[in-house]
């Protein structure tokens, strides 16, 4: 029996491992700028955890599709070589379809919206993270790509650290810059590929540390017109514009300095000095990096303010008073005089048991009506929420308009399923107490149908 069980282990890992180097990822690559599959391409499954080596490779067939047999358990990309670019998917996802554009070495279209600079003192060095968010926003849509995608320049005497570029499906990529002949002067090797919407689009950013002996003179050379150029730094420090500049300084986080240059222009001759030494707040750290940028909406390099209104809070008034409408309707109906089928009588006023079975229909029909009132109530309440964000629309963004509808729905949801709840409850007193009222051998016919309500109180008794 034991000879028996170890020859199955052994039979179920020798299976296991070739189920395992059986596995494989497959998918077609499609081209968004004509529409079609793409075929001929170069695929390459990429292991992320061996210095982004190729571990497999195949071409995509007549009809775009492709297949790679994946060695182990990854992670592992998936990079399809197109006209000479690098597109990326991760490989064993729930697709792996991988999305190509033609490509040019200048398009129209490319813009930067911010261009951003975030500085802190460290050590005796100025630390600098300059991030680039860029648009493409070219008809047909191609990707910008040459032997210089992005070119930028450092200052004089900067030491590159790190880099990293997300794409517009919103991949990150650890991917230092490449060096140029001029001096100073890099470039991203990474596409500029057309914007996914209107809040994902490709953005650079680099990290950099200078020599600091308390100030330093900014002189940046813009790659193109700049929509936004944003100088942040920590409220230690000191920010003096150059001639014939004009900064805006913006008030939105108290740990922060923020001063905005608009319609940068690569003939201008900008230059800024940062003097004085500061920190920036640890939990502030990163608070421009390429994913917050991407979320936040036109103008996303800078972000939302830190002191952003919570969403709602533009319609408290309107939730209050609904509230407070439900809560009088409450009041009134529990402090309403009862009605005649429930009206103390001599005769009954008499039992105290029967006056315990009127308490219980009172009691019973409250909790019915409550519940219709908070199911209902709690549906009002969410349509209010709704008109009121969709009025709003143009004065608000996306997220904050999304933010109230989501919860505005998910009132109605929980406050529907409540009411029915507590209305189920009450149904269940009634249908107890009419029990005990039909059973109860201590009331006579006339007074059951009196407490129940279907004889009217001067009825006589039927025994």
């Amino acid at each position: 029996m034991t000879a028996s069980r170890i020859a199955f282990a052994a039979a179920t890992l020798v299976l296991s491992a070739s189920l395992a180097s059986a596995a494989s990822t497959s998918g077609t690559v499609n081209n968004k700028t004509t529409g079609k599959t793409s075929s001929g391409d170069t695929i390459e499954l990429i292991d992320v955890q061996a210095s982004m080596s190729a571990v497999a490779k195949t071409t995509s067939d007549a009809k775009g599709h492709y297949t790679l047999n994946m060695p182990g358990a990854g992670p592992y990309l998936v990079r399809v070589t197109h006209q000479g670019a690098p597109f990326f998917i991760a490989a064993g996802g729930p697709s792996g379809d991988v999305n190509v554009y033609d490509v040019k070495a200048k398009v129209d279209g490319v813009s930067i919206e911010d261009q951003i600079f975030g500085m802190e003192t460290q050590n005796g060095q100025l630390v600098v993270t300059e991030q680039f968010v860029v648009h493409n926003t070219s008809s047909p849509a191609v990707s910008q790509f040459s032997d210089k995608p992005f070119e930028f320049v450092l200052p004089d005497g900067a030491v590159l650290d790190a880099a990293e570029a997300t794409r517009p499906t919103g991949m990150p990529t650890m991917a230092m810059p490449k060096p140029l002949a001029q001096k100073n002067h890099y470039t991203f090797t990474i596409p500029i590929d057309p914007d996914a919407s209107e809040n994902k689009m490709t953005i650079f950013q680099v990290q950099f540390h200078l020599p600091y002996s308390g100030s330093y003179t900014f002189k940046p050379t813009l790659p193109m017109p700049v929509d936004n150029f944003v100088v942040q730094l920590p409220k230690a420090m000191s920010f003096k514009a150059g001639d014939g500049l004009s900064f805006q300084s913006l008030q939105r986080d108290p740990s922060f300095q923020i001063f905005l240059l608009k319609n940068a222009q690569p003939s201008q001759s900008i230059a800024f000095t940062v003097s004085g030494e500061g920190s920036a707040p640890r939990e502030a750290q990163g608070g421009n990096d390429a994913q917050q940028a991407q979320q936040s909406g036109p103008g996303g390099g800078i972000g939302e303010p830190i002191n952003q209104p919570d969403p709602l809070s533009k319609y408290k008034w309107w939730i209050l008073g609904a509230i407070a409408l439900v809560l009088v309707a409450v009041a009134a109906y529990l402090l309403r005089k009862p009605t005649a089928a429930i009206r103390r009588d001599t005769k009954i006023g008499s039992n105290p048991l029967l006056q315990r079975y009127l308490d219980a229909y009172r009691i019973a029909n409250g909790t019915i009506l409550l519940g219709t009132i908070i199911k209902w109530g709690s549906v009002i309440l969410a349509a209010i929420i709704i008109i009121a964000s969709a009025t709003e629309s143009k004065s608000q963004g996306e997220l904050v308009i999304a933010s109230a509808i989501a919860f505005g729905i998910a009132i109605a949801i929980v406050g529907f399923a409540l009411g029915v709840m507590i209305s189920a409850q009450g149904q269940i007193m009634l249908a107890t107490v009419d029990t005990a009222v039909n059973t109860s051998p201590f009331a006579t016919m006339g007074e059951k149908a009196k407490i129940i309500g279907i004889e009217s109180s001067d009825s006589t008794d039927n025994n």
